[in-house]
């Protein structure tokens, strides 16, 4: 059974970004987690941006991709 997390004070760290790489298969589970990663994320002022993929094969890919973006 799963148990209710603790709430923590969240820090502020507005100016910094956050791309999400996610999943369009299993969406029933996959958007209630990003919702629930950006709501948090929105607390602390941090910029999302969300990638979408067709399934987990490519999320490495894109990450990495995204990853040689930066750099």
């Amino acid at each position: 059974m799963l148990k209710k997390a603790s709430k923590t004070k969240v820090k502020q760290v507005s100016g910094t970004r956050v791309t999400i790489v996610a999943s369009r298969y299993n969406a029933r589970y996959v958007n209630s987690m990003l919702r629930a990663a950006k709501t948090e994320l929105a607390k602390a002022r941090v910029a999302v941006e969300v990638v979408r993929v067709p399934g987990a094969f490519e999320i490495p890919a894109v990450a990495s991709a995204l990853a040689r973006r930066l750099a």
